[in-house]
């Protein structure tokens, strides 16, 4: 079509201005497995309590359905921790609250009910969440194991194996490197009655806040009282920061001499002992106070085991030492899986960031390579710094591309998409709307799709040169619920594995697939990749049979506004009113909580494009079986685009 022909041609123009910066290099970029230098961190100036390493990021656009449990113009804090600020809780002193049963999640608030454990055998329940992965690949699932850990919820039946509940719940947070959220979750449960695992969860939250006062404290208190190893190494790391070398050396021997195994520690300790960081080949028991020592030394750690922890993702991201193609991978990674907000890892692309530093140049007076994720740093500020349409646009999509080619898209897409929402569906930018509804579909925003997906569909009901476009994207159109056109439009023989994937989740959100749909594909197909624990498939094939709940309603264009602090009778904790984002407990469903763990132990941590299509069908089917049918498209939409749809 001639007209977004040369609107683009416009657009290349006033892009080449602006891209000055921005010389198209074709080089390979890091896969997320690929070995990479380990990169040196410098120790911490000061010693004093901080605020969590979770920066601070706009609120996300009302369109938006991405859960968030924080609240006000600055995302602040609505629970009772004093450096947070939270004076809208309110606890009721009459009764005793259940440091197990305790939460800052209501089911009117996003939590998942009182009775999400009903049905459920402790011990089992237990072992779940001590099992949950660190690094989750979906953000939308990330939002739902954030939630469950979040939810006020009276404790499965049973009695307790070793740590309390909430204590496991604090441990998979702070995995997680849900740092923020720990905090909030710690400060509703009540100072008395929390036990030695919650007291030393804490220990370990403050430690990786850099709290390290606190932490120490903490430490001070307990080595006397209990003689495990984690109070041992605490008060260790707490005496060399102190400066007490010799009684850090005496208690590092006793260590030694009682054989010790942990040697990603002694090797640390070694480190700092010496005053020289270490060269870190590998992670193995990464934890909180490894992640403190790591930092305290300034010790490289290798990337192919950093992006399964999402705390070295972190530690990693703001590293003002560390090379910018480093950082760059750590925020985009952290981004992709959800850890790091996409306001935040924005800062990254913008003039100052890591993208100002250039990689060294392989040989002497040899230009410096751009790698991808430089090159997209510059194609962000492009696209941020212009104000013409299609200039934007071609910016973006350029970006775009270069993720697709480097297995990125899930990040980027999340980094560039209020860039995107700030472009209005137009004829101009119909050449650019299979990419704008990508983006925004991936991270979240169905709204700000359909408006592109409605340009589309009207350009190619008068113009015949369209219909590609509209054939482009009509399978995820289809698994919206926006139409069936992807019927007339099969995809193509060589794409059988996304074909699978395709009939899987669109039979999971609970669409007919007819038989001759499939015929096609069976003996076809290639094997898909690992299944997991086969136990654990099996329960949670068998938790998903029988009829699906009724779907939730859809949330109303006019959120209703944030309700005054409550106090909810039994043993819990509230905290200020969110607008619900699809709360589970109104489908009827038992279980919710048992059932939503055997959805992320199956999911796994690797790569969700490398996900087996049969494993994301199923955790599709279970979120849309127990009401939470946003989520289930969200999920099914991240697999899809990933996967190449």
């Amino acid at each position: 079509m001639s007209v977004f022909r040369n609107s683009r041609r416009a657009g290349l123009a006033v892009l080449a201005l602006v891209l000055a910066l921005a010389a198209a290099v074709a080089t390979p970029e890091p896969a997320a497995g690929q070995e990479t230098a380990p990169v040196k961190l410098t120790a911490p100036k000061k010693l004093k309590p901080a605020a969590p390493a979770e920066e601070q990021e706009p609120r996300r656009r009302a369109t938006a359905p991405r859960f968030e449990y924080k609240s006000g113009p600055q995302r602040s804090s609505v629970t009772a921790l004093p450096s947070i600020g939270g004076a809208s809780i309110q606890v009721d002193q009459l009764q005793s609250v259940d440091p197990d049963a305790a939460g800052i999640l209501s089911a009117e608030q996003g939590g998942f009910g009182i009775g999400m454990w009903a049905g459920s055998e402790r011990r089992f329940v237990e072992r779940l969440i001590d099992a949950l992965p660190a690094a989750i690949p979906s953000t939308t699932m990330r939002d739902v194991a954030k939630r469950l850990l979040l939810s006020v919820a009276v404790p499965p039946d049973g009695a307790p194996s070793g740590p309390s509940l909430a204590a496991r719940r604090m441990r998979a947070l702070i995995a997680m490197g849900e740092y923020a959220a720990a905090l909030d979750l710690l400060s509703a449960m009540p100072r008395q009655g929390r036990g030695p695992g919650l007291v030393r969860a804490e220990a370990a939250l403050r430690l990786v806040t850099k709290d390290q006062a606190s932490a120490c404290r903490l430490a001070a208190e307990e080595v006397s009282r209990q003689s495990a190893a984690f109070w041992q190494k605490a008060l260790f790391f707490c005496q060399v920061l102190a400066g007490e070398t010799d009684k850090a050396e005496l208690g590092l021997s006793l260590l030694r001499e009682t054989g010790l195994e942990d040697p990603l520690f002694l090797e640390l300790a070694s480190s700092m002992m010496a005053a020289q960081p270490a060269t870190l080949a590998a992670l193995p028991g990464l934890g909180p106070l490894h992640l403190a020592m790591i930092g305290k030394t300034g010790s490289a750690m290798p990337m192919t085991d950093a992006v399964r922890h999402p705390g070295a993702l972190r530690l990693l991201a703001v590293s003002p030492t560390a090379p910018a193609v480093i950082r760059l991978h750590a925020a985009e990674t952290a981004a992709a899986q959800g850890v790091l907000g996409a306001g935040v890892v924005a800062r990254f692309y913008k003039p100052g960031g890591p993208a100002a530093d250039q990689p060294a140049a392989a040989e002497a007076g040899a230009e410096p390579p751009r790698l991808p994720m430089v090159e997209r740093a510059a194609l962000y500020q492009a696209a941020a710094a212009t104000k013409v349409p299609a200039a934007k646009a071609e910016a973006i999509s350029l970006a775009v591309k270069s993720a697709v080619a480097g297995g990125r898209l899930q990040g980027v897409a999340r980094i560039f998409a209020p860039l995107v929402a700030d472009l209005p569906p137009s004829s101009d930018l119909l050449w650019f709307a299979p990419t704008a509804f990508r983006v925004l579909l991936v991270s979240g925003d169905e709204a700000g799709a359909t408006g592109w997906l409605k340009l589309i569909r009207t350009s190619a009901a008068i113009a015949e040169e369209s219909q590609q476009l509209l054939n482009d994207v009509a399978p995820l159109a289809e698994l919206m619920g926006q139409g069936g056109t992807a019927a007339e439009t099969p995809l193509p023989a060589e794409r059988r594995g996304v074909a699978v994937l395709f009939h899987g989740l669109l039979g999971a959100l609970g669409r007919e697939v007819p038989a001759d749909r499939l015929n096609p594909l069976v003996l076809n197909s290639a094997p898909g990749p690992a299944m997991p624990d086969m136990a654990l498939w099996m329960r949670l094939v068998a938790a998903n049979a029988g009829e699906p709940a009724a779907p939730e309603a859809e949330p109303s264009a006019a959120a209703p506004p944030p309700a005054a602090a409550t106090v909810v009778a039994g043993p819990v904790v509230t905290a200020e009113a969110l607008p619900p984002p699809t709360p589970g407990t109104q489908s009827g469903e038992t279980r919710i909580g048992e059932r939503l763990l055997l959805m992320l132990l199956a999911l796994g941590d690797g790569p969700l494009a490398e996900a087996n299509p049969l494993v994301v069908s199923e955790v599709v089917r279970g979120l849309h079986r127990v009401g939470l049918a946003k989520e289930a498209r969200g999920l099914a939409m991240e697999a899809a685009i990933t996967a190449g749809l």
